[in-house]
């Protein structure tokens, strides 16, 4: 039987084994990791996008290719996270007017869950000829200029170099 003074000290003792049994091998140490301005991160788009349906402001889902470790630690895994959005959305118009699309990627979630911010903007534009259209119409009929032009479109798995925008400090356990 325990004595009835060390009886008061037991929960304590418990309470601070637990705790430190908790914390792991490393006595619950983070470690700090920079991830540079500049880093390359590649990343594939999730979804098509066809300047018929996008508008401004709609965003846009990808994923990382492959991993980023720093010092032996996984800082961003494969397969992360990444978000975009739609800056610009022109639909296709008569008289051959191709659509536009402009893109930004903006960031990637990190493992431990923050965002580090990506720089990294597209313009695309879709296939047709205004001047065509018209020539067309003045020498052969004035139905050519009804043609419209092609949407701007951006295929599913495309991918992208990105660029990590400024250095980004991650702390890991």
């Amino acid at each position: 039987m325990l004595s009835t003074q060390f009886k008061p000290v037991l929960p304590f003792l418990f309470g601070l084994f637990i705790c430190t049994h908790l914390m792991g091998q490393n006595g619950g140490a983070t470690k700090t990791l920079s991830v540079q301005e500049g880093q390359v991160i590649r990343v594939r788009l999730l979804e098509a996008i066809d300047s018929k349906y996008a508008s401004a402001g709609d965003i846009l889902n990808f994923e990382t290719t492959e991993r980023l470790e720093i010092d032996g630690a996984t800082v961003i895994e494969n397969n992360a996270r990444v978000t975009g959005s739609i800056l610009r959305a022109t639909k296709n118009k008569s008289l051959g007017k191709k659509g536009q699309l402009d893109i930004s990627i903006d960031y990637v979630q990190a493992t431990n869950g923050i965002n580090i911010p990506l720089k990294f903007t597209s313009s695309q534009e879709g296939k047709g000829s205004s001047a065509g259209v018209i020539a067309g119409a003045v020498l052969v009929s004035p139905v050519a200029l009804f043609i419209k032009g092609k949407s701007a479109r951006i295929e599913k798995g495309t991918e992208f170099n990105t660029y990590v925008a400024r250095t980004t400090a991650i702390s890991l356990e």
